[in-house]
């Protein structure tokens, strides 16, 4: 069991316990907006849901110091470095959402 608030940083974003789950009666479109019904020839009625899922914490000098000591251990010009700027990040991320929607 789940208990919110709990194992996760002081700093990140505190989420809502879910609502009770309800049975399949369709999609409500006014609620559920991100919903994918399952094929109407599937054995079991199911419905989906695809979200991106990314935690952001404030870039502030625990950040930097952390980018900074892994730049001189291993180079400005490495790839992989996930301490990076707020820019470099929304481009990394950005980039990485365009490669999984393509396939490639």
């Amino acid at each position: 069991m789940y208990r919110w608030g709990y194992n996760t940083p002081p700093d990140s974003p505190r989420g809502f316990p879910r609502q009770s789950e309800r049975s399949y009666e369709g999609i409500i479109p006014d609620l559920d907006i991100y919903a994918i019904p399952s094929q109407d020839s599937a054995p079991k009625k199911e419905i989906y849901f695809v979200a991106l899922i990314d935690v952001l914490t404030h870039y502030g000098v625990k950040k930097q110091a952390a980018k900074a000591a892994k730049t001189v251990k291993y180079g400005s010009n490495v790839d992989g470095i996930s301490t990076c700027d707020p820019e470099q990040y929304g481009k990394r991320f950005i980039e990485f959402v365009a490669k999984a929607i393509e396939g490639n």
